[in-house]
């Protein structure tokens, strides 16, 4: 009889999956929070602001970012602030960086093979940021409805990684109240329009829906050359009013109808006008006077 012993001999493996590591999953994707937060925009000729972040992919990793809206009214074709009873402000969004990028962003739509960030990404020179800059535009606002905010959210992708991330940023627009005048122009009173000259069209943009007007005669109201003086007088014409007023220098006139568009596409304007009286003019000598006035408005 022959016998066959047969040894077994187990071994047990235990593996232990290492957890992951923070920094890796960081050295995949940088996402920081754009500064300033909120963006505050302040009327002014430009009416534009930007908001600085770093969004890095290791080198020859690829990188999407998308911007999108949150809250309501929901933006669909282009990027808006909301505002009050529903309104809103439009404004474009665009990506830029110190090393000559600029994209135009629209809502929905996620940007790809966007180039890594160089070393110097997030840190304090903030050589290798990237920036959004945001402008109103100015022609299609309802200045009653200020002020505008929306919070956007920035979504960066490592494609080759599949990681996400998201930060937020904030714009505020017109919470210090707006008001604006424009199209004055010099005013010529000669003997052929009778020593009266008048403009009619006088925009004064404001977020509230009235608005109060003061001139300041440099001269006390009177025109000046080389020591000799001319007494005159100013007045004005409201929106939808036919008659002329007084506008005594100093003395505020009150509650006058605002422009709520920008240039007064509405065609809601003022007139100023400045007359002088032929007995003024003819007792002085002939030459050129003048005088400066300035016309301050005020939100009513």
């Amino acid at each position: 009889m022959r016998l066959t012993i047969c040894t077994l001999l187990f071994f047990a493996v235990t593996l232990h999956a290492a957890p992951p590591d923070k920094d890796d999953d960081d050295a995949q994707l940088k996402l920081d929070p754009p500064k300033p937060n909120p963006l505050v925009l302040v009327y002014d000729t430009q009416l534009s602001g930007q908001t600085v972040f770093c969004a890095a992919t290791p080198p020859r990793q690829k990188l999407a970012l998308q911007v999108d809206c949150t809250g309501s009214p929901a933006c669909t074709r282009e990027y808006t602030l909301a505002g009050s009873a529903g309104s809103t402000a439009p404004i474009i969004l665009k990506l830029t960086d110190n090393h000559g990028s600029n994209l135009a962003l629209t809502p929905g739509v996620r940007y790809e093979n966007l180039p890594s960030q160089g070393a110097n990404c997030g840190t304090a020179n903030n050589a290798d940021d990237r920036m959004i800059t945001v402008t109103v535009n100015k022609t299609n606002i309802d200045w009653t409805k200020a002020p505008f905010e929306r919070t956007f959210q920035i979504t960066a992708e490592n494609i080759e990684k599949n990681r996400l991330d998201t930060e937020t940023f904030t714009v505020l627009f017109g919470e210090e109240g707006i008001i604006r005048i424009s199209n004055l122009k010099d005013l010529v009173l000669s003997k052929d329009n009778g020593w009266r000259a008048q403009n009619e069209q006088v925009c004064v943009v404001s977020s509230t829906p009235f608005y109060n007007l003061t001139a300041t005669s440099a001269n006390g109201g009177t025109l000046r050359s080389a020591g000799n003086g001319i007494a005159y007088s100013l007045k004005y014409r409201p929106h939808n009013v036919a008659v002329w007023e007084s506008l005594d220098f100093g003395q505020p006139s009150m509650g006058l109808e605002a422009s709520r568009s920008e240039s007064c596409n509405d065609q809601v304007y003022i007139g100023i006008q400045a007359e002088a009286q032929d007995n003024d003019v003819n007792t002085v000598p002939s030459g050129h006077y003048s005088d400066t006035v300035t016309v301050t408005v005020e939100a009513g």
